[in-house]
């Protein structure tokens, strides 16, 4: 999924509990081969070694 989303261009995605579904070494794999960036602010990554997200990201799309 995350190779069809960097195709598709995403500039930015969402952590939901479904990112969580496969477990953390899943979630460690997604996102550090995205192309974009990850925003949540509800979640702290603590020790389990997934990037932390940014809190909010602004862009501009022209």
């Amino acid at each position: 999924m995350i190779d069809v989303m960097n195709k598709a261009g995403f500039d930015i995605s969402v952590l939901g509990n479904h990112e969580f579904d496969y477990g953390e070494v899943n979630l460690k794999n997604r996102v550090e081969q995205a192309d974009f960036d990850w925003v949540c602010a509800n979640i702290d990554m603590g020790s389990t070694g997934i990037p932390e997200p940014f809190d909010y990201k602004t862009i501009s799309i022209d």
